[in-house]
């Protein structure tokens, strides 16, 4: 179980980068691994090994929800506080967590999958 409370303030989330600057990076990094094989080691390496290889080390593992394992966790009664015109104003709410388990490389949940899309806030534990 992860305790909602002590991870502080929403982050946000799919609007670090755009994806296509991701994806041409693991490519040039490919391209310049297979410029650095040596021309002997190349022609005597199964093809199927060298392609296997390229992808192990330059590819990556989107993030799959385990949408089963999912949970609801509070509720917490916490009280917000925010700065007006410098006047400190202090509000007591509910918090109201949904915590799901997700396999696969957490970065990419910064990552901008289209230019136009919107900037979702959450804490990514």
């Amino acid at each position: 179980m992860i305790n909602v409370l002590g991870l502080g303030e929403p982050g946000p989330m799919f609007s670090n980068q755009d994806i296509s600057n991701l994806t041409d990076g693991y490519l040039r990094e490919a391209s310049d691994a297979v410029q650095k094989i040596p021309a002997d080691e190349l022609l005597n390496t199964p093809t199927e090994d060298v392609l296997s290889t390229l992808v192990e080390k330059h590819s990556f593992t989107p993030p799959a929800l385990r949408r089963g394992e999912a949970y609801i966790d509070g509720p917490h009664e916490i009280e917000i506080r925010q700065m007006d015109f410098g006047r400190e104003i202090r509000l007591h709410g509910t918090l109201l967590a949904l915590v799901v388990p997700f396999d696969g490389e957490a970065g990419l949940f910064y990552i901008n999958p289209n230019r136009y899309g919107h900037i979702i806030r959450a804490n990514l534990h």
